[in-house]
This record gives structure tokens, C-alpha cells and sequence, in this order.
């Protein structure tokens, strides 16, 4: 077989296809030499085995579906807008890339939350050094809300804890949601309890406003 040459990109990505189509027991590097156009060989030059294969491709993919949303926040100069961006660019993002979408499905343990957790498989500490990225995001625009007093004051490691545990359940949800269910209609009543809560307080300065959400799919 002559080797094609690709980026490392390429590998992760082509590699990402056929774990998502296999399953990782089921998929064996030959599969990937394969659709790469390889020598098994070759790939052993960029991994070291297809565990190893696996990891770096899907926190490639992880990477990108952050950066999506990293992306959005940096667009919006509103800081209310920002946390808006990032939920939507999220959910834009797990809808239209069907490959990660199915490799979480099958790997629950790409959702592990650190909170309180002291060890860690090595193969998931990577997956959560990416994850800790995004949740500082959430952090720095929570903390600029209640400076420009957006927000009102309240704990932000509390908050940024919490709002990540629901951005955690919302991906999850969209995962398995029937596809009677309007996800997106899920995603408006997400992001309106995040901003404005359940009560309605018709006192006479209090502002009665929601997030609209952005249409049906």
C-alpha cells in the first residue's frame, strides 16, 4: 500500500469516522489504514497505539466544538449576549457534526465532571484540562456581568459550577431528545431560567423580558 501524506488533522478527523462507525472495541487500525490509504505502520509514527488514536482524535474534536463557542462569545461585546452566543453556538455545533455527536453517545465519560473528584483515569485528564478552559470563559463573564451590574451579586464558583452541570445535561439531553421534541425550543427555555429565572415579579420597576431563542428546526 503507498502512503498518502495528511496532517495530523486529517488523521484525528478520518480516525474520529470510523470509531464513531465502529465503536472503539469494535474498530481495529487496519480499518483506519484503510480509509486513510495507510500502511498501519505509518499511523504508528503519530500514536502509539489505538487507544491513543482515539484520545487525541476525539479531544481534536472537543476542541473544535469548544472553540465554536469560544468563537461566538468573542463576537458579542454584550455580556448578556455572550453567555446567549455560547449556548447557542453549542447546540448549533453537537446538531451539525453527527461524527462527535455519536462518539458521545457511545463514550459517556467524555460528560465526567471533576467537582470533588481527586483521581482521575490518565486517558481523561486531557478531556477535562479542555473542559476547565470553557468553564474559566464562563467564570470571567460571569464576574464581568455583576461588575457592569448586570448581574446581580452572588457566588460566581458557585454559579459557574452550577451553569455547568445544566450546559452538561442540555448536551446530554440533546443526544438522546426524541425528535418530536423541538430541541432548539429546549435551548430558549434553558438559556431564559439561566437569565431571568421562574418568577415573575410585576412590581412596578421590574423588568419583564426573555430570551426569544432563534426558530425551529
Amino acid at each position: 500500500m503507498k502512503n498518502k501524506q495528511y496532517s495530523q488533522e486529517q488523521i484525528y478527523e478520518t480516525a474520529l469516522v470510523v470509531f464513531a462507525k465502529f465503536g472503539f472495541q469494535k474498530t481495529a487500525m487496519r480499518d483506519i489504514a484503510a480509509e486513510l490509504g495507510m500502511t498501519q505502520s505509518n499511523i504508528y509514527l503519530y500514536v502509539k497505539n489505538k487507544r491513543d488514536l482515539y484520545e487525541k482524535s476525539v479531544l481534536h474534536a472537543i476542541c473544535k466544538f469548544e472553540k465554536s463557542m469560544i468563537d461566538a462569545l468573542r463576537k458579542q461585546d454584550d455580556v448578556v449576549m455572550q453567555i446567549i452566543a455560547m449556548s447557542e453556538a453549542g447546540f448549533d455545533y453537537i446538531v451539525r457534526d453527527e461524527t462527535l455527536r455519536t462518539i458521545l453517545i457511545n463514550d459517556q465519560d467524555l460528560f465526567l465532571n471533576p467537582l470533588g473528584t481527586n483521581v482521575l483515569p490518565e486517558n481523561l485528564k486531557k478531556y477535562l484540562e479542555v473542559n476547565e478552559f470553557a468553564k474559566k470563559l464562563i467564570i470571567k463573564s460571569l464576574l464581568r456581568g455583576i461588575a457592569e451590574k448586570r448581574f446581580r451579586e452572588f457566588n460566581v464558583d458557585y454559579i459557574s459550577d452550577l451553569l455547568w452541570q445544566i450546559y452538561i445535561m442540555f448536551i446530554k439531553q440533546i443526544l438522546v431528545m426524541p425528535k418530536n421534541i423541538s430541541q432548539r425550543e429546549m435551548t430558549k427555555e434553558i438559556v431564559n431560567l439561566v437569565l431571568y429565572g421562574i418568577v415573575n415579579d410585576k412590581t412596578e420597576n421590574a423588568l419583564n423580558v426573555k430570551y426569544k431563542g432563534y426558530g425551529e428546526i
